[in-house]
């Protein structure tokens, strides 16, 4: 059995992959130790081709599905296959730091039934395209000279101040913070929680819906700082709908008020406190309104 095994869902993204891949050459871990997997659902840009052309120094599993099933059914696929102790779900379009791997499998140490995350930065340049060995070489020197083009995605520099300094949370609603672009689970946790719900059928809402769920079911959550990605920024093409459509699904289930607030905290119509994050976090000031105003935060300083 692996230590760990990274689970990369991806759709149409094969520039960005292809700097997740090559940058997963240069992770501080034993190459012996983990897997790769990428599910590939059902893409038509030509990632499988870019993969094969990839000299990968680790051990690696692709699958391609036959139609398109949607974002929970290709991590679970991932998951399903993975051989690792622990499972890290990272996208398609965003690049471990070099401790990725030990960081994540630190957290998890003398530490039972816990969620680790950690966000993403995020990465600008409209033409990353045309710099793709140059940010190569850049991550092959470490990641100054990427970092210094990033900042903080702003939800997440907000939602994770229900963390104390040490990463733990009492919060009730920890399950606002899973981003299933950088988490990772115990493989026996996951198959225990029978992973992503797949009756999502649209865009959103699945990796709150599976953090929600943890937790009802007294999983902890842990907050890794050193665990960061870097996502490569891309603008989003989403229906207001489909985001609604995913929500009402996510309640439905549950009929729980608190998951109808979330989507007015994300439209920055009521606070964290006002969602009910921080009144369980020991060691942050309370006494400030935090609101997601907008989708950038500070920058990055590593």
């Amino acid at each position: 059995m692996y230590d760990a095994s990274i689970v990369i869902p991806t759709y149409n993204q094969k520039d960005r992959l292809e700097l997740v891949l090559y940058s997963i050459n240069e992770l501080n871990y034993d190459k012996n130790k983990f897997e790769v997997i990428v599910v590939d659902d059902c893409s038509d840009d030509g990632t499988e081709e870019c993969i094969k052309s990839i000299n990968k120094k680790y051990e690696f599993k692709y699958i391609k599905h036959k139609k398109n099933e949607g974002r929970s059914s290709t991590r679970n696929d991932g998951a399903m296959l993975a051989e690792g102790r622990i499972i890290i779900f990272l996208g398609g379009d965003t690049i471990p730091c070099k401790d990725y791997i030990k960081e994540h499998i630190k957290a998890h140490y003398n530490r039972k039934n816990t969620i680790v995350i950690r966000e993403c930065i995020e990465y600008f340049d409209e033409k990353f395209k045309e710099k793709k060995e140059i940010i190569i070489n850049e991550i092959q020197r470490g990641f100054a000279g990427v970092v210094k083009r990033c900042r903080y995605f702003n939800y997440s520099e907000i939602v994770n101040k229900i963390y104390d300094s040490r990463g733990n949370t009492k919060s009730k609603i920890a399950w606002i913070t899973l981003m299933s672009g950088n988490f990772s689970i115990s493989k026996k946790d996951f198959e225990k929680t029978n992973g992503f719900e797949t009756g999502f059928k649209k865009w959103g809402f699945e990796n709150f819906e599976y953090g929600y769920r943890l937790l009802k079911n007294n999983y902890c959550f842990h907050l890794s700082r050193n665990a960061y990605n870097i996502h490569i920024f891309h603008r989003a093409n989403r229906k207001v709908e489909e985001n609604k459509e995913s929500l009402l699904y996510f309640y439905r289930k549950y009929e729980d008020e608190t998951i109808l607030k979330l989507n007015d905290f994300l439209n920055g119509k009521i606070s964290l406190q006002q969602l009910g994050g921080v009144d369980n976090c020991s060691d942050n000031d309370t006494s400030e309104d935090f609101f997601v105003e907008r989708r950038f935060g500070s920058r990055v300083l590593l």
